[in-house]
């Protein structure tokens, strides 16, 4: 097998064991006792120590010895012999071999699974709902000012996929409220409103990196289920994520109103906002379940995806079917209400918070917590297996 240092590996394996040749520098390294198949890989890249906590790798420290200690792909262990004469100056931190993102000890990741070894570029279901629970562990040990940073940062993100709603879906004159009442089309003002903004905003999220509430539901749910966090640490990345959503919508409110972006734009953010308002506290609730549920499938489907191409589109469809619906998302909500207010409009804090804000921030955790990650949990988890070992336990004894 050689090794490429970021452009690829092509398979040289012999019947003594696997053979490594760098294209660029020539280490050789023999590996000895690995009994596993030669892979054709292609997709070495150049990773730091922290992206790391087992996989091959070589750093210049490393390099400067004739023999080290490698720790092998998916886990193996094997002697490499390190030619540190073959031409090689300074490599940095390079794998020898397609590298293992960090995961807990004994964890295989999905995603490199799929890639590096099915030639895959979309994880099957169950390796979903493994990448997101393991997602939640990871995100639960973010330090405090990281999170902050990245929940912050996708209220901004959700303000500008709204605005992007708003002010170009929102000022067709098919809109209700915008044209004459002959120009009216639901249908096609629906279309344009929820094809880009909120799609837009939602990839952002993903591939920049920012962490939002509604998201947070299902992995830190998912990573429960799995033990890899407690009740706590859930609550506690539930609290920081709501709160740092909202404190990054208004903040951008402000700043569009700053901007004076809705100023005689603002037919139809008022008129949402007040539609809102006019719905039940039990109809807000069962539409947040819908919003969320579409928002976790699009959270599993962009998990799913190993390509910004494939991330884009499964964020796309399900993202852009609740806008156009109509659900109730409570991190948008926080946003709209506030814009209205920075607008001029009359809203209680009583309307905003008991009739919309709670009763949406509820299903939506239903909606990725339970909907999604629960269903999954109970298709591809660990509880199953836990429940019907501790049956057959209690069957044995009787």
């Amino acid at each position: 097998m050689t090794v490429g240092n970021g452009t690829g590996i092509s398979n040289g394996a012999n019947g003594d064991g696997d053979d490594f040749r760098s294209h660029e520098s020539g280490i050789k390294v023999e590996l000895g006792g690995i009994e596993a198949e030669a892979q054709d890989i292609q997709n070495a890249r150049i990773y730091h120590d922290h992206h790391f906590e087992h996989g091959i790798r070589v750093t210049a420290d490393e390099a400067t010895g004739p023999s080290r200690k490698a720790t092998g792909m998916l886990g193996m262990r094997a002697s490499a012999n390190i030619d540190a004469n073959a031409g090689v100056k300074s490599i940095g931190a390079v794998s020898l071999g397609t590298p293992m993102p960090k995961w807990p000890a004994g964890h295989q990741s999905a995603a490199f699974e799929a890639v590096a070894v099915k030639k895959s570029f979309i994880l099957s279901p169950a390796e979903i709902y493994a990448e997101c629970a393991h997602h939640g562990e990871e995100k639960s040990k973010f330090p405090w000012y990281k999170i902050w940073t990245l929940t912050i940062i996708a209220g901004c993100y959700v303000g500008f996929g709204y605005s992007t709603c708003l002010l170009i879906g929102g000022n067709l004159k098919q809109a209700p409220g915008v044209g004459n009442e002959t120009d009216y089309n639901y249908g096609l003002f629906k279309l344009v409103y929820g094809a880009v903004g909120f799609p837009f905003g939602f990839t952002t999220i993903v591939v920049c990196g920012a962490e939002l509430y509604t998201s947070l539901c299902a992995y830190m749910t998912a990573a429960w289920w799995e033990g890899k966090v407690g009740i706590l640490d859930v609550l506690r990345m539930l609290a920081i994520s709501w709160t740092g959503n909202f404190i990054g919508c208004a903040l951008m409110a402000g700043l569009l109103k700053a901007g004076e972006v809705f100023d005689h734009k603002d037919t139809t953010l008022l008129r949402q906002v007040h539609d809102k308002l006019s719905h039940g506290w039990g109809a807000v609730l069962v539409k947040g379940i819908f919003a969320n549920w579409l928002v976790g499938i699009a959270t599993w489907m962009a998990n799913a995806a190993q390509d910004l191409t494939g991330k884009a589109v499964g964020i796309w469809l399900p993202i852009s079917a609740f806008a156009m619906i109509g659900f109730e998302h409570c991190i948008a909500n926080m946003f709209l209400f506030v814009v209205a207010w920075c607008q001029g409009d009359y809203i209680t804090a009583k309307q905003f918070i008991w009739h919309n804000l709670i009763p949406s921030t509820l299903g939506n955790y239903i909606g990725g917590g339970i909907c999604l990650a629960t269903v999954y949990a109970i298709a591809f988890g660990s509880p199953p297996r836990k429940l019907g070992n501790w049956i057959d336990k209690k069957l044995k004894r009787n």
